[in-house]
């Protein structure tokens, strides 16, 4: 909805509630109509009430200015009504939405000591569900990959297998402090994306499948156990491959002060939904209807702000 609607709605809804309506054959009594607009009236109760609601002194250019602010609002609301704004299906959806979030308040206030969330709850929930807050382990890997596709003769295979076993008699000799393969990779990987960096992949979380690699590369690198160690050649489909592990991040379980706000969040959210209140009608949703229906798409519009007709259909 956009902000004149909002804004409409406000005056609409407020305006009802500032002042009551009359019309000219029934009029209020004199001594309780402060001021008349049209067929509507401001009552000296509802001018009072205005007052307190907004703090206003008790002098006269106060009160002048006041009057005449609410004056202004009942004759905006008049001319809403006038254009027909208040049967406006954007004006009256938001209505209805302010008339539910009236009665989740109400119900709120009426029940909010049911809507609180004791620490045993918050200490409850996060016993119970260990793994919402376990962070699985992930390692830090490089690699080093020689192409050699099933469609390969045998003899091409041979030969590239016997580059990625030179590749890892010099891995071998690395310095266990250095990450990755260094410029081994750029030597002999064919993997263009990582060959210029040391062979690093970057990180692969425990448990997240991972189709880039395939099983059996990723099977070999979570055995890898210590930085600096180094894989057996891995023989794949698409070629050789050959690990370095570079770092290994252990799982943990975040402890319960780093997400006890999000739990008691979430149980109080729980509550909440608990006190809404039930349909007190019978309600038939008719699915044969829900699933033939499809989103309506907007209009394109123009650069010259023109509405663009809808495109042909495909042939």
């Amino acid at each position: 909805m956009n902000s004149f609607h909002f804004g409409l709605l406000t005056v609409l809804l407020l305006g009802s509630a500032a002042c009551s309506r009359r019309t000219v054959s029934s009029p209020a009594p004199a001594a309780n109509v402060l001021a008349q607009i049209g067929d509507d009236v401001i009552t000296t109760e509802q001018f009072q009430a205005a007052m307190a609601r907004r703090r206003v002194a008790n002098q006269p250019e106060a009160k002048h200015a006041l009057l005449n602010e609410m004056i202004r609002f009942r004759t905006l609301v008049q001319e809403a009504r006038r254009r027909g704004l208040d049967r406006d299906p954007e004006v009256i959806e938001a209505y209805e939405s302010m008339l539910a979030g009236k009665v989740r308040e109400m119900n709120t206030e009426a029940q909010k000591g049911r809507l609180i969330v004791s620490a045993q709850e918050v200490e409850d929930y996060y016993q119970a569900h260990p793994q919402e807050f376990s962070i699985p382990s992930r390692i830090r890997v490089a690699m080093i990959f020689v192409e050699a596709a099933v469609n390969f003769t045998k003899t091409s295979r041979d030969d590239r297998r016997a580059v990625i076993q030179a590749a890892r008699e010099k891995a071998l000799s690395l310095d266990n402090h250095k990450s990755g393969f260094g410029s081994l990779a750029a030597e002999y990987s064919y993997d263009q994306a990582t060959k210029f960096r040391g062979g690093d992949i970057g990180y692969l979380v425990e448990g997240t499948p991972e189709t880039t690699l395939g099983s059996e590369v990723l099977t070999a690198a979570f055995a890898l156990k210590s930085p600096g160690d180094l894989s057996e050649i891995i023989s794949t489909e698409r070629g050789f491959f050959l690990l370095r592990l570079m770092e290994h991040q252990p799982g943990a379980t975040r402890p319960l002060s780093q997400v006890e706000r999000p739990i008691r969040q979430r149980l109080a959210q729980q509550k909440q939904q608990q006190i809404e209140p039930e349909a007190t009608s019978s309600v038939v949703i008719h699915e044969d209807r829900l699933t033939s229906l499809l989103p309506i798409s907007k209009p394109a519009i123009a650069k010259n702000g023109s509405t663009m007709p809808p495109p042909m259909p495909a042939n």
